[in-house]
C-alpha cells in the first residue's frame, strides 16, 4: 500500500498532466527557460537567484492548477531558512531542486556543514530544464546506491533520474514543447552589477 507521500507525489504528478493545465505548464517552462538563460547556473554566482526563482516558478505553477494548502517555509523565517525543505502541501512536506541537465553533477539534498547528524527523510521534486522533466521523488525511496555521502553533503547521484525514468513513471512529468518559439533574445543579466549600480553606488 501506497504511503502518504507516495500518493502526493502522485497526485501532483497526475494533476500536471491533466489536459486543463497544459497551457499553465507551457507558462512555467517558458518561466523556466527564461531564468536558465538569464541567470545561467554555469556561473557560480548565479546558482542561488537560479535555483531560488526555479522554486517560484514551480511554487507559482503548483497553486495556479489548483493544488491548495502550499505553505512556502523560507516566508515563515524572517532571518535564515529551512535546513531540509522549501514547501508543505497539505502536510507532506517536499524540497524543491532545479538542474540544467540530467548528467549535470549530484543532487545537493543536505549540507552537512552546520549539524553533525542528517537523515535523508526528504519528499523531491526536480526540474530538469533542458530535459523538460520533473521528478517527484518520495522519501520512502531511500537506496543506499544513489546516495552519496561526504563532509559536507548528502547527495542523490545523477543516476537516480535514470533510474525513476526506466522504474517508475508515474513519478515523472514532461512539460509540453515550446513549439516554433525563439528564444535566442533572452540575455543573460549581470545582476550583481545591476544591484550595486543602482542601490549602493553613490
Amino acid at each position: 500500500m501506497a504511503t502518504k507521500d507516495e500518493m502526493m507525489c502522485e497526485y501532483i504528478i497526475e494533476e500536471m498532466k491533466m489536459e486543463k493545465n497544459e497551457d499553465e505548464m507551457r507558462k512555467c517552462y517558458r518561466e523556466l527557460i527564461k531564468i536558465s538563460k538569464k541567470f545561467p547556473p554555469q556561473k557560480n554566482e548565479n546558482k542561488f537567484i537560479y535555483g531560488k526563482l526555479g522554486e517560484k516558478a514551480l511554487i507559482s505553477m503548483l497553486q495556479n492548477i489548483g493544488i491548495i494548502n502550499i505553505v512556502d517555509l523560507d516566508n515563515l523565517h524572517g532571518i535564515g531558512s529551512e535546513y531540509k525543505n522549501d514547501i508543505i502541501i497539505n502536510d507532506v512536506y517536499f524540497s524543491i531542486k532545479v538542474k540544467l541537465n540530467r548528467s549535470g553533477g549530484d543532487i545537493i539534498m543536505i549540507n552537512c556543514k552546520s549539524t553533525s547528524q542528517h537523515t535523508l527523510d526528504i519528499n523531491t521534486l526536480v526540474i530538469v530544464i533542458n530535459e523538460r522533466k520533473i521528478y517527484a521523488i518520495p522519501k520512502t525511496f531511500n537506496s543506499t546506491e544513489y546516495i552519496k555521502q561526504d563532509s559536507g553533503s548528502i547527495s542523490y547521484k545523477s543516476k537516480i533520474l535514470t533510474h525513476f525514468t526506466k522504474e517508475y513513471p508515474q513519478y515523472i512529468y514532461t512539460f509540453p514543447e515550446l513549439v516554433n518559439e525563439d528564444n535566442s533574445d533572452i540575455l543573460a543579466v549581470d545582476i550583481y552589477n545591476i544591484l550595486y549600480n543602482d542601490y549602493i553606488k553613490e
